[in-house]
């Protein structure tokens, strides 16, 4: 039997309560948004820490 997981064995109860301390909003509100609102959402905060990613990666180089 293997440790519970939070992350592992609810992932939408663990995205809704990364998404809302993240944004700062209550979890209640995360669920009353559609599917493709959410997923919208999702995708947004992914392309923003890409793109921090690669700024920081940027500069790590250009430090060299």
């Amino acid at each position: 039997l293997r440790p519970f997981s939070l992350k592992r064995d609810y992932p939408f109860t663990y995205l809704i309560a990364r998404l809302s301390i993240r944004l700062g909003i209550a979890p209640q509100q995360l669920l009353e948004l559609d599917k493709t609102m959410l997923e919208a959402l999702v995708q947004g905060l992914k392309d923003e820490a890409k793109e921090v990613s690669d700024a920081n990666r940027g500069s790590r180089r250009s430090r060299s």
